[in-house]
């Protein structure tokens, strides 16, 4: 359709305000004949589908029939589940939009005006433009999504974000899904108030793990965590996330929202559940590249809510010490607890054990998880308890001259190197080379005399012996 012309200011003219509102006046009538041939596909459809997506622009290709597309437009096309439908329509309207907003709140700035004067920035964004066509601009379109960002950030009635929130509620799987969608999720949960909130809750609900799983929707999950606005009941959130907390922990989305979640101590009791499950094969998940990262934040969170579970999983990785520390993602963990700072002790563990029976169970656990046999094989003088702080032990394993020439001659354990030898626990590797110089010298001086010895023996041996012959 035909756009109206809008006059150019003269170059190195800067335009006013009166102008920039005309043009913007100007660009939404043009908006709103796009968004009329949405509606007017959907008129043909019989009215709105619900399986219908939204509009995607796709630059025009150059072909030899130049009468078949109009100069000055691209190809959009409008998604859906079953088909597409090609139209026609001008070519950046939305980005001469939001370009001129832009412009309006240079000059907004650069005239320092009072609050009132900005408020006008509400007048850049029509109700009837984003409401009514809503669905249309969030998906499928960089334009479109950035103009509702725009909004979002702008507006200053909480009414419009609840309008938005509704809105997108109504088909939030597909928002975080959609590659332009999901960053209007993630603006309206930064600017929205509790009721925006909750109002993405309930409609998240029952889809949560499939959104934590989904490499977009698990930012606006992360989100949803990170914010935390009071009065909403994160409950049923934080529920689908513990019962399936197996297949997040190594998830490459999922375990992001992991960690976030336990990042807070509201959450005590869900990230037990995924302490919990790490037990349950703790060896697999530590050789893991996403569940390494959920292994080390559960070790940073613990002390503060379950001394028992620290303990524990550092005890499981000392005894597969050496191995972990060889491995490529395995070495993190046991870099992760030499260089542990929480000032983590044996007496945090002990003071945790309020209920009968536990030390008990602990002393239990300790005997069954052979740790005891891995340092008699190691070759440790000092057979270790249950007493004895993990990390003491892990480091007590490493330091062996053993280990210290096969953690040398790994790639992944050099970090792990350079602690132990800053810790003092093992020499440097240019003074241990000197060490084993001297050892080697020392041990030649002492086959040099042994020899010269026998030598001596030999020939007094030899005198003796011809003297008797002349006898």
């Amino acid at each position: 359709p035909g756009g109206v012309m809008m006059a150019q200011p003269q170059a190195g003219a800067q335009p006013t305000q009166e102008e920039l509102m005309q043009q913007l006046q100007q660009l939404q009538s043009q908006v709103q004949l796009l968004l009329q041939e949405m509606a007017h596909i959907q008129s043909q459809l019989g009215g709105p589908q619900p399986w219908l997506v939204g509009v995607a622009d796709v630059p025009r290709q150059p072909t030899g029939n130049t009468t078949a597309t109009p100069p000055g437009t691209t190809k959009r096309i409008v998604r859906t589940a079953v088909f597409d439908v090609h139209v026609v329509a001008p070519d950046s309207a939305l980005d001469l939009y939001l370009d001129s907003i832009d412009q309006a709140r240079q000059a907004l700035d650069q005239s320092q005006g009072t609050d009132q004067d900005r408020s006008t920035e509400e007048r850049f964004f029509t109700d009837d433009l984003v409401g009514d066509n809503l669905i249309q601009l969030c998906f499928g379109s960089q334009k479109g999504s950035k103009l509702v960002q725009a909004y979002i950030e702008s507006t200053r009635r909480p009414v419009n974000h609840q309008e938005v929130a509704r809105v997108l509620s109504s088909c939030v799987q597909a928002a975080w899904a959609d590659k332009y969608a999901n960053f209007v999720l993630t603006a309206l949960i930064s600017h929205g108030d509790s009721a925006v909130h909750q109002l993405l809750v309930n409609a998240l609900q029952g889809k949560v793990v499939d959104c934590a799983m989904s490499s977009k929707g698990c930012r606006s999950l992360i989100k949803l965590i990170e914010e935390d606005r009071s009065g909403v009941d994160l409950t049923q959130i934080i529920a689908e996330l513990e019962v399936r907390g197996r297949d997040l922990i190594d998830h490459p989305s999922g375990h992001l929202v992991i960690k976030e979640m336990l990042e807070y101590a509201k959450h005590r009791k869900s990230a037990s559940v995924i302490a919990s499950y790490l037990l349950e094969n703790l060896v697999h998940f530590a050789t893991q590249k996403h569940a390494t990262q959920v292994i080390e934040k559960v070790l940073e969170k613990a002390p503060a809510w379950n001394p028992s579970g620290k303990w524990k999983i550092e005890l499981g990785l000392a005894v597969q010490a050496m191995e972990l520390s060889k491995d490529q993602f395995g070495c993190h963990c046991i870099l992760h607890i030499l260089l542990d700072d929480t000032g983590f002790t044996m007496e945090d563990v002990r003071q945790a054990e309020t209920e009968e029976g536990q030390m008990q169970t602990r002393r239990a656990l300790f005997q069954e998880s052979g740790i005891i046999g891995a340092c008699q094989e190691a070759g440790l003088e000092r057979v270790p308890t249950s007493d004895d702080l993990p990390r003491d032990i892990i480091i007590d394993l490493l330091a062996t001259d053993k280990s210290v020439r096969d953690l040398r001659g790994s790639n992944f354990a050099k970090n792990i190197v350079k602690v132990l030898e800053k810790m003092g626990k093992i020499a440097p590797q240019q003074q241990q080379q000197q060490q084993q110089q001297q050892q080697q010298q020392q041990q030649q001086e002492e086959m040099e005399d042994q020899q010269q010895h026998q030598q001596q023996q030999q020939y007094e041996k030899d005198v003796l012996h011809n003297l008797l012959r002349e006898s």
